[in-house]
């Protein structure tokens, strides 16, 4: 539980955007994708994140949170496939 959840949601709220004030939203999103807290911070969400937030595609953190918001799959999908 230590490990594995409060990792990813502090990641969540933190890093992607929108703090504990925005955590109603949040909870939203990881009641429908319950997935996410499967994938490591460090090996995949993060570099996905910075992938996004890269000159290679240039969002602001408020957009990069808006687009998690509402297609929360962009974090851990592939970035190659991204890319195409």
């Amino acid at each position: 539980l230590e490990r594995r959840l409060r990792p990813v949601t502090a990641f969540l709220q933190e890093e992607i955007g929108g703090g504990t004030d925005n955590w109603s939203a949040w909870r939203k999103v990881l009641y429908r994708y319950p997935r996410v807290y499967s994938y490591s911070v460090e090996n995949k969400l993060r570099p996905n994140s910075d992938f996004f937030l890269s000159d290679e595609v240039g969002l602001s953190r408020p957009e990069l949170s808006q687009v998690v918001g509402r297609f929360p799959p962009n974090l851990w999908l592939d970035t190659a496939d991204l890319r195409e």
